[in-house]
């Protein structure tokens, strides 16, 4: 339980790491996607919890491309860097399409931002000792 615990919080920190900085989103040339640079990034507001009874057996790192609305929800996300290991990156998507946000700002006014996410899967060596506790 420990061990989930510490994937949840490194992905919860990548999340708003991601999203929380001053480097605008690549456009993809999209009519629904702000092409102008938005005043405020998109922030999370609900991170899910981790689902129960999946254990991470592998490590890998994956880059989820998501596009998040005006209405903080997330439309469509795409692996954009495969970790390998096919239920890790089906894990990251799960976990990202439900997450919530509160959508970026130009001139006050909500607009449809991209970004990538990325996960980063790790086996801690501590985990059994942590299990014990």
């Amino acid at each position: 339980m420990i061990e989930i615990r510490k994937v949840m919080l490194v992905l919860l920190i990548l999340v708003q790491t991601a999203c929380g900085g001053n480097d605008q989103p690549q456009s993809e040339n999209r009519s629904d996607i702000s092409s102008t640079q938005w005043d405020v990034p998109a922030k999370v507001v609900y991170t899910p919890p981790y689902p129960e009874g999946v254990e991470v057996k592998d490590e890998g790192n994956v880059v989820v491309r998501v596009t998040i609305n005006t209405d903080g929800f997330v439309d469509t996300a795409r692996i954009q860097q495969s970790s390998k290991h096919a239920y890790l990156d089906s894990l990251a998507v799960e976990m990202i399409r439900k997450t919530v946000w509160s959508p970026a700002l130009k001139d006050g006014s909500p607009v449809a931002m991209q970004v990538s996410i990325p996960y980063l899967f790790r086996i801690r060596p501590d985990t059994a000792s942590d299990q014990e506790e």
